[in-house]
């Protein structure tokens, strides 16, 4: 009988021990988990992916495509407390590039959100048109409302 009584105790050990490494991850944190969307604006693919940990009320927009180091912080702020990071990904670019037809513009994200804005990024960095200005405000307006991002309560 006292042969087996170490076998025992390593068992028990063992399963103290997963117990242990269980519990913490268990309480390293909010529950986290990913979801991806993708929205055309011309010919470009732009993908918004919604990072989500616990049910904080904050919520993190990154636009600009090259801004991986804001996309790393706010993911290891939300993974800790809790929240929402809403990223757009699309070229790698600070800018959006698209073609419409044969014309090529680009917007930066930040000034979509308004018609004045929307107008005058696509003079400053490409050239205004009519059929662009609406598809990259309809754009706007579909990302606000599928985010919740236009509640001002």
């Amino acid at each position: 009988m006292r042969e087996n009584e170490p076998m025992k105790f390593s068992i028990a050990v063992i399963i103290c021990l997963a117990s242990v490494v269980f519990l913490s991850f268990c309480s390293a944190g909010p529950v986290c988990r990913s979801t991806e969307q993708a929205y055309m604006i011309g010919d470009r693919e732009i993908r918004v992916i919604e990072h989500t940990c616990g049910d904080s009320a904050i919520t993190v927009f990154n636009m600009h495509d090259d801004e991986n180091t804001a996309v790393e912080a706010a993911l290891e702020v939300i993974r800790e407390k809790g929240g929402r990071l809403i990223e757009l990904q699309h070229t790698g670019e600070r800018l959006i590039s698209f073609r419409m037809g044969e014309a090529e513009y680009q917007v930066d994200p930040n000034r979509i959100f308004t018609d004045l804005g929307a107008r005058k990024t696509l003079e400053k960095y490409s050239s205004f048109s009519r059929p662009a200005f609406d598809e990259v405000r309809s754009f706007a307006r579909k990302l606000l409302e599928d985010y919740g991002l236009d509640d001002t309560d």
